[in-house]
C-alpha cells in the first residue's frame, strides 16, 4: 500500500506538463481536449522518453536524444523531478518483469 501512495502522491508534479500538453487542434489528436474529461483531475498526454528517435528532425547525426521535457533545463523541471521520485518504483517493476520473463 505504501508504494502504491507513492505513486498516486508524486502525480501531482505532472499536473502542469499534462494541463500544457492539451491543445483545441485536430492535427494533435492524441491531445486533442475533445478526447480528455472536462471533470478529470489528471488529463493530458505527455511523451516521457529517455531515448527518443527524432524521426524527421534534426539533430543531422541520427542518434537517440531524450524528449524535450526530460532535457530542458530552462523549463518547468516538475517532470524529472518525478522521474527521479519514481525510481524506485519503476526499478522494482523491472525486477518484478525480470523475474516473469526469464
Amino acid at each position: 500500500m505504501e508504494w502504491q501512495a507513492d505513486v498516486w502522491n508524486c502525480l501531482h508534479l505532472l499536473k502542469e506538463p499534462l494541463q500544457e500538453s492539451i491543445k483545441a487542434s485536430p492535427k494533435a489528436w492524441q491531445t486533442d481536449k475533445s478526447y480528455f474529461c472536462d471533470n478529470a483531475e489528471l488529463k493530458g498526454a505527455i511523451n516521457l522518453s529517455p531515448a527518443w528517435v527524432q524521426q524527421g528532425h534534426g539533430p543531422q547525426n541520427g542518434f537517440p536524444e531524450a524528449s524535450w521535457l526530460l532535457k530542458s533545463r530552462t523549463e518547468n523541471t516538475s517532470t524529472r523531478e518525478w522521474v527521479n521520485q519514481m525510481s524506485n518504483t519503476n526499478a522494482l517493476l523491472s525486477a518484478i518483469l525480470h523475474v516473469i520473463h526469464l
